[in-house]
């Protein structure tokens, strides 16, 4: 069997996968509690991009100097946001989309290679409900944060990072060891009908030619995919 078709099988149960898929990735997403369509006219608005094509999972298309794709998986909730070419998506996004769209916004970045795991959940008003950020050489404390995005949200040094919440109460001490970290983030990803992230980092060059597809996902799989490019 090939690797692709070993891949293949191992995706045949994603209708009833949910949870935090984290280990071994390396991923910026923008995470939007909202349909595909309003998600994308939502970002094509914010970030003044020209052109919007709508259900183009499969189809080639040009990567410009910035050009994301805005899917949701079929059954699944939230809509995923993924760099194709140019700037990763920057957490003022999230933040933006949250008011734009009067819903939950996560900004999510992960990175194997640095070990690196954070995030920023924003409600419906644009307001930081919820953080986390856990790697080994963090400082303890969100100066490096901008006043706006992080607003009255108090964080607590974890030893390893930094976590504060308005939402649910945790114990700090509990989020020392990666293990906790990915329980905290997969039952979110649980109560909310999430499976993420799905795909690594996409880095293409401007200019370039690209086919709209997730690899081992069949188009059944994918409920809808638009495709917003500057």
């Amino acid at each position: 069997m090939s690797k692709r078709s070993i891949a293949r099988e191992a995706m045949l149960d994603l209708v009833e996968r949910r949870g935090f898929q984290g280990n071994n990735a390396t991923v910026t997403l923008l995470l939007i509690d909202a349909d595909v369509a309003p998600a994308a006219k939502s970002i094509q608005k914010l970030t003044k991009a020209k052109t919007l094509k709508p259900n183009v999972y499969g189809k080639r298309v040009k990567a410009t100097r910035q050009s994301f794709m805005v899917y949701r998986l079929t059954d699944h909730g939230w809509t995923l946001v993924q760099r194709i070419s140019g700037e990763l998506p920057e957490a003022a996004l999230a933040q933006q989309l949250s008011k734009d769209l009067k819903t939950r916004v996560m900004w999510l970045g992960l990175s194997d290679t640095a070990s690196w795991t954070g995030y920023y959940l924003f409600d419906a008003t644009g307001t930081m409900v919820e953080l986390l950020e856990d790697f080994c050489d963090h400082h303890g404390d969100a100066s490096h944060l901008d006043a706006n995005l992080l607003g009255k949200l108090k964080v607590e040094s974890t030893g390893n990072g930094i976590f504060g919440s308005t939402l649910r109460k945790v114990a700090v001490t509990k989020l020392q060891s990666g293990i906790e970290v990915h329980k905290l983030i997969d039952a979110f990803f649980r109560d909310e009908n999430i499976l993420a992230p799905f795909t690594g980092d996409w880095r293409t060059s401007p200019g370039s030619s690209v086919t709209l597809e997730i690899a081992d996902l069949a188009p059944e799989d994918v409920e809808r995919l638009d495709f917003v490019t500057a």
